[in-house]
C-alpha cells in the first residue's frame, strides 16, 4: 500500500495541528508548515501528493502558492481552505471553507487524491 503525501500550509497552530491530526488519523503521511514560502522548498524537494492550504496567511498567501504550484508543477493537487473566499476554481484545485466540516474535507482530500497518480 503506497502512503499518500499531504503537505498542510496553515498559519493558525490550532488548525494546523487539527489538520495535521485529522489526515494522519487517515493514514496520510502529513508535513506542516506555517505559510507558503516555507511549503516552496519542500514542494520543490519532491513533491508531496496533495497541498493543503490557508488562503489567508502572512507572507505568502495561499493564492500566491497556487500560482507557484501551477507555474511548477502544473499537475499537483491543491486543496484551499479560507473562512472569507469563494470563487471557482481551476483544474486539480478544490476548495473548503472554514470553519470546515471534517466529512466533506475528508472527501475533498480523497477526491483530489484519486484524480491524481501516487507520486514515484
Amino acid at each position: 500500500m503506497v502512503v499518500r503525501r499531504v503537505l498542510v500550509v496553515e498559519d493558525d497552530r490550532g488548525v494546523r495541528e487539527a489538520l495535521v491530526a485529522l489526515l494522519e488519523l487517515e493514514g496520510y503521511a502529513v508535513e506542516a508548515v506555517t505559510d507558503g514560502s516555507a511549503a516552496l522548498p519542500i514542494i520543490d524537494a519532491g513533491p508531496p501528493d496533495l497541498v493543503v492550504s490557508d488562503v489567508s496567511m502572512p507572507g505568502m498567501d495561499g493564492f500566491a502558492l497556487l500560482a507557484r504550484v501551477r507555474a511548477d508543477h502544473p499537475t499537483l493537487p491543491v486543496l484551499l481552505l479560507s473562512a472569507a473566499f469563494r470563487g471557482p476554481l481551476a483544474d486539480g484545485v478544490d476548495f473548503i471553507p472554514k470553519p470546515f466540516d471534517v466529512d466533506h474535507l475528508l472527501a475533498a482530500v480523497e477526491r483530489l487524491l484519486v484524480a491524481c497518480p501516487p507520486s514515484p
